[in-house]
């Protein structure tokens, strides 16, 4: 199936060779996201508000770049899922 990556502007800086999102057909898969802004610094050292505010919007920004390339976003039912560790 062909696939379109998706990589915000703006967005942390990869540190593997995927794209922060990518569009299938008419799926959109994001990757996990951490809480690392553009210049590849952390975010909210020791705060998990800021963290987790901080990846929301990375989410956030890869859906809406995808519905930059659908000029809408469907309106079909999502599902994600989503881990919350703590670094040994």
């Amino acid at each position: 199936m062909a696939h379109t990556p998706i990589v915000p502007a703006g967005s942390a800086p990869p540190l593997a060779p995927y794209a922060p999102g990518v569009r299938a057909g008419n799926n959109i898969y994001v990757s996990g996201m951490l809480p690392i802004d553009k210049d590849g610094q952390s975010v909210g050292v020791g705060d998990i508000t800021a963290q987790t505010r901080h990846v929301l919007e990375s989410i956030k920004a890869v859906i809406e770049a995808a519905a930059h390339q659908w000029l809408i976003l469907p309106t079909t039912p999502s599902s994600s899922k989503t881990w919350l560790t703590t670094p040994p």
